[in-house]
């Protein structure tokens, strides 16, 4: 039982989904060498990546009741109707921000938005 409460911890000492959604990956052999190129690297000096690494370093640090605990208070303060509503809005500005960044895209390059609709999922543009 412990082994299986141990394989399971990492996952459940991770961050709820909504805090920080990571991008999906996109494998660099299928990128043409200037598109590889031009892909961001994590930035160690991001005071937003460098926070979430330390963060989730010091959470492995805590034992498992610990862990445990902290993740079960997580996900009960998801359910507080401000949290639901800082979240809401958080979406807003986000869905907001795509939208923008989509446009100006266009607006710099109108044929990019043949490239943009190739990877839109839903109806999130995602750019």
């Amino acid at each position: 039982m412990k082994i299986k409460l141990l394989l399971v911890l990492p996952i459940a000492a991770l961050p709820l989904s909504f805090i920080r959604a990571a991008p999906e990956p996109t494998p660099a052999a299928e990128l043409s060498t200037a598109a590889a190129a031009a892909t961001p690297k994590p930035d160690p000096t991001n005071d937003l990546d460098r926070e979430i690494r330390d963060r989730e370093a010091k959470i492995l640090t805590l034992t498992i009741d610990e862990q445990l605990k902290l993740r079960a208070v997580q996900l009960k303060a998801a359910e507080d109707p401000a949290v639901k509503e800082a979240v809401e809005k958080r979406n807003k500005a986000v869905q907001e921000f795509r939208t923008k960044f989509r446009e100006a895209m266009i607006k710099i390059d109108p044929s990019v938005e043949a490239v943009l609709d190739r990877i839109t999922v839903g109806s999130n543009p995602g750019f």
